[in-house]
């Protein structure tokens, strides 16, 4: 991953590429905050479960992924810094958190939702930690705060915008209650992610 770099203002193919995923994964985390707590919740109220079970039941969710990933981390971190595999794991972690995300997409019930959002939730949190660690392989020490930058700029106007506001629209137009809404929204930041991870 590593190329030859200078000291002018351009970006390399590796920084771009680089900075391109934060485009990409931007989109995910702003469905998972806005859209899709509404919808398991619907999904759990609709087979029974109070409202205040159903925002439990995510908050803990949410707590379990993380619980987890902070388990695996220094493991993973060791592994990949040992082997020099960062990207080989990055690439794992990614399938897993993309194919979580189109199975809690279409899940039959509130449980195998949750089980899948917990799946693609530690793999999306994994895929950033080897990503950030990525940063020392594609750039000079001298240009890391502006590559960084660019990464953390384009992912707010890219990734966390323009997927987001398609999805927006998508749920005004047919409905914030209706599921196949929701699951197309999914399903379009699902796809934005993998289209922008495909350069890193």
């Amino acid at each position: 991953m590593k190329e030859t770099k200078d000291s002018s203002q351009r970006l390399t193919k590796a920084e771009k590429s680089w900075i391109l995923y934060d485009v990409a994964n931007s989109a995910f985390i702003m469905i998972v905050t806005a859209t899709i707590p509404i919808y398991f919740r619907s999904l759990a109220e609709g087979s029974g479960m109070s409202g205040t079970s159903a925002t439990s039941l995510w908050g803990s969710a949410t707590s379990i992924s993380i619980l987890i990933l902070a388990l695996l981390s220094p493991v993973l971190g060791a592994i990949a810094d040992y082997e020099n595999m960062k990207k080989k794991i990055f690439t794992i972690f990614f399938v897993i958190a993309i194919a979580g995300g189109f199975l809690f997409t279409f899940a039959p019930g509130w449980l195998s939702f949750l089980i899948f959002f917990i799946i693609s939730r530690i793999g999306y949190a994994a895929c950033n930690i080897f990503y950030d660690a990525m940063l020392i392989d594609v750039t000079t020490d001298e240009r890391m705060d502006r590559v960084s930058s660019w990464g953390y700029a384009m992912g707010y106007i890219g990734g966390s915008t323009i997927p987001f506001v398609i999805s927006i629209a998508v749920l005004l137009i047919m409905g914030m209650d209706n599921p196949a809404a929701v699951k197309f929204s999914v399903v379009i930041t699902s796809v934005w992610w993998l289209i922008f991870s495909i350069p890193i």
